[in-house]
């Protein structure tokens, strides 16, 4: 053989080795734009794209669970997608690992890798989220992350939900942040290169701050529902944290009162001053979930069956506008994935 052909056959095997790990090849014929990694550094998320260069990335982002009359993800994603990018969203959050399965709960592999793609395509990346029986040891965390924690269109993965408001009744604190720390060595197992977060209830005292950080998660988001604005929630956050940025991984607030009355007025100027004060987060939710009942409500935020910035029908409330009007503004690069 000759050399020339020799080392480039060698080449080849190389980065047919190096991809295969991922299981998830990408075509970047046509200028697609992916990322390598992202990790969080001086108070920002940073994102390494396939071009090499780092990004300065803000969250624009909308909670994503669409479980109306018990569907699942891969029912309706092509649907939604276009919802999402109508909104002015760059970003999604799940409280399951984003995917499609069969009956036994098991993956099927091509249709959740088909909506993975989707979502890249569409210039959306994805904030995976785990439960804690997906946490344990084989369950589907590590069943996903196999298959799909080098995808290009992953973000990064949150583990558990607000679990602090729970401690004694499910579990201790001790026991869960036992299972954290052990379901973030695992996952590193499997997506080195992307950012490990956990999502807690309101804003962690400086105790759990640290025994969060001791656990080995990148980056602590906040579910904060705190009316028309997040308050100080941002300066108390920096006297806390010196590494990780502010994020809130819920915010939002119903298009109905405790009665069933319209509030989508209310809905949309609370949501529009939220945006303008946040610096990275995910609004709860895009679709109403009739599931929540019409008897879950607080003074807050109103009944919990309303907090879709789209009806169950996927008809668009006053919301979407005004959501799409402050995304746009956020400055930064924030919509930099799907094609150029």
């Amino acid at each position: 053989m000759p050399r020339k052909l020799f080392v480039l056959s060698i080449l080849f095997m190389f980065f047919a080795a190096a991809y295969s790990g991922a299981k998830t090849p990408v075509e970047t014929n046509g200028g697609q734009i992916f990322i390598v990694k992202s990790r969080i550094r001086n108070k920002k998320i940073i994102i390494t794209d396939n071009l090499g260069r780092e990004i300065d990335y803000r969250i624009k982002g909308i909670c994503y669970a669409p479980d109306t009359a018990g569907e699942i993800f891969c029912q309706t994603y092509t649907q939604d997608i276009p919802l999402i990018q109508a909104a002015g969203a760059n970003s999604i959050k799940t409280y399951r690992p984003l995917g499609c399965y069969d009956e036994g709960g098991n993956f099927i592999y091509e249709s959740s890798k088909e909506l993975l793609d989707a979502c890249l395509k569409a210039g959306i990346t994805v904030s995976a989220g785990f439960c804690c029986e997906d946490m344990a040891e084989g369950g589907l965390m590590e069943q996903y992350l196999k298959m799909f924690g080098r995808h290009p269109a992953l973000l990064m993965i949150v583990l558990g939900n607000e679990y602090n408001y729970h401690y004694g009744e499910w579990f201790t604190k001790e026991e869960w942040l036992s299972r954290l720390a052990s379901a973030v060595k695992r996952a590193r197992k499997y997506m080195p290169d992307r950012i490990i977060a956990v999502s807690h209830g309101e804003m962690p005292s400086k105790e759990e701050y640290g025994e969060y950080v001791k656990a080995g998660v990148d980056y602590i988001m906040m579910n904060m529902y705190r009316g028309s604005n997040f308050g100080f929630s941002k300066s108390h956050w920096d006297k806390i944290s010196p590494a990780m940025p502010w994020g809130v991984s819920e915010f939002g607030r119903s298009s109905l009162d405790a009665a069933g009355r319209d509030t989508s007025k209310l809905q949309a100027a609370q949501l529009q001053t939220l945006i303008r004060c946040m610096e990275n987060g995910y609004l709860f939710t895009l679709v109403d979930d009739p599931g929540k009942g019409a008897f879950e409500f607080s003074h807050v935020i109103g009944r919990e069956d309303g907090m879709g910035i789209y009806d169950k029908d996927r008809n668009p409330k006053r919301a979407v506008c005004v959501v799409k009007e402050e995304y746009d503004k956020i400055p930064g690069e924030c919509c930099l994935f799907g094609v150029r």
